[in-house]
């Protein structure tokens, strides 16, 4: 089912700026996949082509940084949710947006 209506990418742009406001000195990657690719596929088509092959099926975190000698891995999600005052005058429902953060 396509979407009716463009989408608003905002996940990426708000993790990069958490980013570079909690940790400015760290090295930060972005979109970064989880664990090795399995052997065979490595086997079968090289290390560089096997990594690009098995891509689609690797987990991945919205952002990596490598500060002092810990990796944090940040996974964020963006909820909407309603505000009390959202059913102000025509029973208006309005929600807002915004990245939370431990």
């Amino acid at each position: 089912m396509a979407f009716t209506k463009p989408r608003r990418e905002l996940e990426p742009r708000w993790v990069s700026e958490y980013m570079a406001t909690t940790y400015p000195k760290a090295e930060v990657r972005f979109r970064v996949p989880l664990g090795p690719i399995p052997k065979e596929t490595q086997a079968d088509y090289g290390l560089m082509k096997g990594l690009r092959v098995y891509r689609p099926w690797r987990p991945e975190v919205d952002a990596a940084a490598r500060w002092m000698s810990k990796t944090i891995l940040v996974e964020a999600k963006i909820f909407k949710y309603m505000s009390r005052t959202t059913f102000g005058r025509h029973g208006r429902n309005e929600t807002s947006t915004g990245l939370k953060t431990p």
